[in-house]
């Protein structure tokens, strides 16, 4: 558990961001027995607890293990496994879906990687419309133009400039869990840098809105921000067991695909979704926003970047703007958003922020609502 401003923050690796109705139940439950009550998605397609008392931890790591939600540190150390979330729904993705049993296996199976760097971790990309392009991890695979080949790269600063992929390799698909797990191990004891997943193709570019809305055999929904209170968390649990056998699948958008739903039942799915306060459609403008937790939610912060986005948010609804990319970061550092987006709301002091839109600095230490009326318009 990591000590932060709003008290103690819980991660829960969800590899490959496959998770059971039964699992978020028992997440929602540990976040409002021992936390804030929200859970958050996370970038990573994991899940994390806010608020959670320090005297509560050991009762919160056993109910989890307990849950089948964790399987204690270290077997979590190595699970930071991203998959994108369509896969096998997507026509043109490689499903990569079934080698997440026996990677998650062959993980288990190493004791040399009790030693892994607890941010660690692996992106798996089948490609296709919503593939992993441009999410970062230690390791990465990607397809190649051959059928059934992948290309796997993984680099540390060790080994010349960071976040090079230095190490390339192609293998076959067959090949492929020895070869993630191989690049894990050749990890131990250098130094911690990224590789990012490569486009699948020279025209695609790294989405900010994931799958919303219905597609054929799935619907996608998100909570504003990734931030999802017990209510909405139970919402999405009662409506995969009612409509897709009890699976979901995290997404690293933040949000989370119900997959196996039946076409005739997507329409009524959307709207028991929207209902329970969820975001539904790629154009309603929360699907584009990004934010980090905050001064309520971190000690480097300087703003409520929260609060602040979802004022954003309201008046981009209430003047009927379509979505546009917006990060709102409470300090310099911009921990919530790997790549620079359209608009970017950082924060310089106390309650201000330096506004970056168009590729360059547009307003230096606003006041609060002065960004926000101008990220509202951009």
């Amino acid at each position: 558990m990591l000590a932060r401003a709003d008290g103690g923050l819980v991660r829960i690796r969800v590899p490959g961001g496959r998770i059971g109705a039964a699992a978020l139940l028992a997440v929602a439950e540990a976040a409002q027995r021992w936390g804030s009550g929200i859970v958050e998605i996370t970038g990573r397609a994991n899940l994390q607890l806010r608020g959670v008392r320090s005297e509560a931890a050991a009762d919160l790591a056993e109910a989890l293990v307990g849950a089948g939600v964790s399987g204690g540190p270290h077997a979590d150390r190595r699970r930071n496994v991203l998959l994108d979330p369509l896969g096998d729904l997507d026509p043109e993705a490689e499903d990569l879906g079934p080698l997440l049993g026996p990677l998650l296996a062959a993980l288990d199976a190493e004791p040399r990687l009790d030693g892994l760097d607890e941010k660690f971790g692996f992106a798996v990309d089948g490609g296709g419309s919503f593939g992993l392009a441009g999410r970062r991890a230690a390791v990465v695979a990607t397809p190649t133009r051959t059928r059934g080949v992948m290309a796997v790269c993984w680099a540390w600063a060790d080994d010349g400039e960071e976040g090079s992929p230095v190490r390339p390799r192609r293998v076959a698909r067959s090949e492929l869990v020895d070869a993630l797990v191989e690049a894990a191990v050749d990890s131990l004891g250098r130094r911690r840098s990224s590789v990012a997943v490569p486009a699948a193709s020279a025209d695609s570019v790294a989405r900010v809105a994931g799958p919303l809305g219905a597609g054929a055999g799935w619907v996608g929904a998100m909570p504003t921000l990734g931030r999802a209170d017990a209510g909405e968390m139970v919402t999405l649990a009662t409506a995969a067991r009612r409509r897709s056998g009890g699976l979901l699948r995290l997404t690293p958008w933040r949000g989370v695909v119900l997959p196996a739903v039946a076409s005739d039942e997507s329409g009524a799915l959307l709207e028991e979704l929207r209902a329970g306060g969820l975001v539904v459609d790629a154009a309603d403008p929360a699907s584009t926003v990004v934010a980090c937790a905050g001064s309520r939610g971190c000690t480097s912060a300087l703003t409520d970047a929260v609060g602040d986005a979802r004022r954003v948010i309201a008046a981009r609804r209430e003047a009927g703007s379509r979505p546009a990319a917006l990060h709102v970061s409470g300090c310099a550092k911009c921990c919530a958003q790997q790549a620079p987006l359209a608009t970017t709301l950082v924060g310089s002091g106390p309650g201000r922020y330096d506004v970056y839109a168009g590729g360059g600095l547009r307003a230096r230490s606003v006041r609060g609502a002065e960004a926000v009326a101008i990220a509202a318009g951009s």
